[in-house]
């Protein structure tokens, strides 16, 4: 009897061990060190503005190691024609209750993060030089859980690389954010969903908010 017994444990331990799997999805999703979860776009037509809200980590290093992150909204305006200042004094105007912030300029666009969530209900306007912008929040056909399950997916064999992960633990961080049209590179928003290993190697893959297929792909040192 014992021995029946133990013949039957043996069988079970591979069960054990493979109930310990994680799929890539999970892996993915606790390993995220940004995500934007809403993503509002300016309504005004002559200036090119976004913000995107959600949570990453903190400090935000690029390293493949997730560690804890913290709440944002980054606003982003394209530079002003003619204005090429560092910094841009403005008024951020949330559901009618005014905060004086100065953007700092990066690359070609001001930005600002709140280092809060907005919501999605909010009513969202900003005010600098002699112009005043608002904001609508966008709603993609594509979602973001959807947009991080189709990046798993396209990097599935990056998952099963040892190299990546050992289904238990992911040896890389992951990032979905929006690219926009904020810094004229666009002409729509897409989803991109990336993959940073611990060994340096970074892995972009760029989604169609619309339905989801797939733009394109990179893999960098």
């Amino acid at each position: 009897m014992k021995k029946f017994g133990l013949f039957v444990l043996l069988l079970m331990l591979p069960l054990c061990f493979a109930g310990c799997q994680k799929s890539d999805y999970d892996l993915a999703c606790q390993n995220m060190s940004e995500v934007t979860e809403v993503y509002f776009l300016s309504t005004n037509l002559n200036i090119k503005g976004s913000i995107s809200v959600g949570s990453r980590e903190n400090p935000y290093i690029k390293d493949g190691k997730h560690q804890s992150t913290c709440d944002f909204s980054l606003i982003s305006i394209a530079m002003p024609m003619g204005y090429t200042n560092m910094y841009l004094d403005a008024t951020v105007v949330v559901n009618n209750k005014e905060s004086k912030i100065t953007l700092e300029l990066v690359g070609n666009n001001y930005m600002y993060d709140l280092e809060y969530k907005l919501k999605a209900e909010d009513n969202i306007s900003l005010r600098f030089l002699d112009k005043e912008i608002t904001f609508a929040k966008q709603d993609f056909q594509v979602g973001k859980d959807q947009a991080i399950i189709i990046g798993v997916n396209e990097l599935k064999t990056v998952f099963a690389d040892k190299d990546y992960s050992d289904g238990k633990n992911l040896k890389a961080e992951c990032y979905l954010r929006i690219l926009d049209e904020t810094g004229g590179e666009f002409e729509e928003a897409f989803w991109c969903f990336t993959l940073v290993g611990q060994n340096g190697i970074t892995h972009n893959v760029i989604i169609s908010v619309v339905d989801g297929h797939i733009i394109g792909t990179n893999h960098s040192n």
